[in-house]
């Protein structure tokens, strides 16, 4: 049997999916697996990379020092957060360093899905992929999006933020509108959930031929 590359099954199968902080992926992604659907997400292959026994661990470290680490000197993701938050030049270097772990994990995770023995559509949850420029990696990009002054109180319940760091975390982000010229479908979860899976329904039907019964 002849397997695929993860290159050619996220170009030819995979839908990503992206979207800014509040913006309600985490809403939708659970109907997808409903439907059948496997939908890896950036943010559990990122956390592969951050613990010991992972090579990720130590390039971290040595990039950014044991103030990162907490009391069991395991890396404190929120401690790393803070220290790149504000400073383009440390979240870049960050990001050189997680993305190619990031993409590694991805072709492991594909090969033990069963992804590259038999192709078939699968989903890619990936907050930054836009800004990372890895949108043309994929077949399609759906963009869910939402009002600013939702996802504003939003972050605000779900994260715990103050007013100040909320508005910060939403302007450190690329616009929606930005985001939609790279998009192929723009998916809103500012109305009833319900909506937002009939706009996921008609799409799947557009990618696979199939026809899903309708969300109650």
């Amino acid at each position: 049997m002849e397997f695929l590359t993860a290159e050619h099954a996220c170009k030819h199968w995979g839908v990503a999916i992206t979207g800014g902080i509040g913006a309600g992926k985490s809403t939708l992604i659970p109907f997808l697996r409903e439907l059948g659907y496997t939908v890896v997400q950036a943010d559990q292959l990122s956390r592969l990379i951050f613990v010991k026994s992972h090579k990720g661990y130590q390039k971290i470290l040595e990039a950014f020092g044991p103030g990162i680490l907490d009391d069991n000197l395991e890396i404190d993701r929120q401690k790393l957060k803070d220290l790149t938050f504000a400073d383009g030049e440390k979240k870049k270097r960050l990001e050189s360093i997680t993305q190619p772990l990031i993409v590694a994990e991805l072709a492991r995770t594909l090969e033990e899905s069963g992804l590259l023995q038999h192709p078939r559509i699968w989903f890619y949850e990936a907050p930054v992929l836009i800004e990372a420029h890895r949108q043309n990696q994929f077949f399609a990009t759906w963009l869910i999006v939402c009002p600013t002054f939702i996802r504003y109180q939003r972050i605000k319940v779900r994260d715990g933020m103050n007013d100040q760091r909320a508005l910060m975390s939403l302007n450190a982000q690329l616009s929606d509108a930005e985001k939609q010229k790279h998009a192929d479908l723009v998916i809103s979860t500012a109305a009833s959930l319900g909506l937002s899976r009939y706009r996921i329904i008609h799409a799947l039907e557009a990618l696979s031929g199939m026809k899903f019964p309708r969300p109650s």
